[in-house]
């Protein structure tokens, strides 16, 4: 039986795409990368917002397509859609074959066996029923990997749902991911990506206190993978020893991502985020003070239930004068269940439309004068490929998530020059919206 996947969503539902695909490949079963091949797929979705929904919606569609056009002979959807939706899915969707919650991405392998012998049925459990970890079959590019610290999440936003599809803070223990991060060190990662619902909360639960600082420093001790990143960061939790990672760690790279989803405190409030406008301020400035320099990116949400006209502008002016170098924002999504869907003073969409409009209007302005302030400037990039229609390399510095931000274009270097992940030492020469074109910096210059 070949095996398929489709994964959806972000980089934690990926891992647990990965863990997956190890389990299968341990049971025998051959892995297909072609959909068109396979004769069971499993779509693994994301069922955060409206929009990953419907994209779960068409892909279930699309890959029912297969059972009538190709050799597909089941379908099988797990992940954040059916820990939301359950039965549901089934009901609404006679070409499903089986579903999987997020609680039960173990037993993939006696699903797709029950599968395949004819069965029509559901294993739903809770997210916490799940063992953290677990082999991997690695699915990003051989030079970056990401890690999961921690699952589920404690914050209760008013907005979401994650709480409900992932269960409560989970933290792994701190042995078990550094045998992790020289496992990947071994497959020749070169850029370690850690990544939880809340990464900043890692180790409260078991620990009793945060230690994220403290996972950093004992992956730079005990690997040698040359750059370190954090996502997923919350502002109420940057402690003094994280700020400290950013000020003395080489490898940790100076970036980080952390939502503030808004300034004004009385939406803070309605969203029951963790500290109001004063904290997300010194959370920027201990950051900044302690590693000039790092890249902080962020998102909010414009639009959220009884947002003014006021609120609005204090968010679009405090982001003007942050200036935040990595911005995403998003307009409120009502969603069945929250208690954000229960408040008063719902906006119109085309109310919400034109505050995100005017946020990304005021970014991209920021982002261009940040980009072209790198022009000329020196800087160590990470090989991503090779890309046939300009004709060059395309790469990352350390002011570059993957998937996330945007390229620099290395012209001028032969084809089969360089190796992804392999470093190079560029110089910055042209800025073109979000992405920068570069060259090789010559030695001594």
């Amino acid at each position: 039986m070949k095996v398929g996947f489709v994964s959806l969503g972000c980089p934690k539902n990926q891992l647990d795409t990965e863990v997956m695909l190890s389990e299968l490949n341990a049971a025998g079963y051959e892995i297909c990368a072609e959909e068109t091949e396979a004769d069971v797929i499993i779509l693994n979705t994301c069922g955060f917002i409206k929009d990953a929904k419907t994209e779960a919606i068409d892909n279930i569609l699309d890959l029912a397509w297969l059972k009538e056009n190709a050799r597909l002979k089941k379908l099988v959807v797990c992940g954040c859609l059916v820990q939301r939706y359950g039965d549901e899915i089934l009901a609404q969707f006679p070409e499903v074959d089986a579903i999987m919650s997020v609680g039960a991405i173990h037993d993939v392998v006696s699903v797709v066996q029950r599968v395949v012998k004819g069965e029509r049925f559901s294993v739903l459990k809770k997210p916490e029923e799940a063992a953290l970890g677990g082999d991997r079959i690695v699915t990003t590019p051989e030079h970056y990997a990401y890690m999961k610290i921690a699952e589920g999440c404690d914050n209760r936003c008013t907005y979401c749902a994650i709480p409900d599809i992932r269960g409560a803070f989970r933290s792994r223990p701190i042995e078990e991911l550094i045998a992790e991060a020289k496992d990947m060190e071994a497959l020749g990662v070169r850029e370690l990506i850690l990544v939880a619902q809340d990464t900043t909360r890692y180790g409260l639960d078991i620990y009793g206190d945060f230690k994220l600082d403290m996972l950093i420093q004992r992956i730079t001790d005990e690997t040698n993978i040359p750059w370190i990143r954090v996502l997923y960061c919350y502002p109420d939790k940057i402690t003094d020893g994280l700020c400290e990672q950013f000020r003395s760690n080489d490898r940790l790279v100076k970036y980080i991502d952390m939502p503030i989803q808004h300034i004004s405190d009385g939406v803070l409030k309605r969203m029951n985020r963790h500290g109001g406008r004063a904290v997300i301020e010194d959370a920027v400035a201990r950051l900044r003070k302690a590693c000039p320099g790092i890249i902080i990116r962020t998102t909010v949400i414009v639009g959220f239930p009884g947002e003014t006209g006021e609120q609005f502008e204090e968010l679009i002016n405090y982001l003007a004068d942050t200036k935040f170098e990595r911005l995403g924002a998003f307009t409120y999504s009502k969603e069945e269940g929250t208690p954000a869907e229960k408040l008063d003073g719902h906006l119109p969409e085309q109310k919400k439309k034109r505050r995100y409009d005017a946020v990304m209007k005021q970014q991209n302005k920021i982002a261009e004068r940040i980009n072209s302030a790198r022009v000329g400037k020196r800087e160590i990039a990470m090989v991503e490929g090779y890309d046939p229609v300009s004709d060059s390399y395309f790469c990352r510095t350390e002011k570059e998530a993957p998937e996330i931000d945007g390229k620099l274009y290395l012209v001028g270097a032969p084809k089969n020059a360089f190796a992804p992940g392999d470093m190079v030492d560029v110089v910055i020469t042209d800025a073109i919206d979000y992405d920068l074109v570069c060259e090789i910096a010559q030695i001594g210059k």
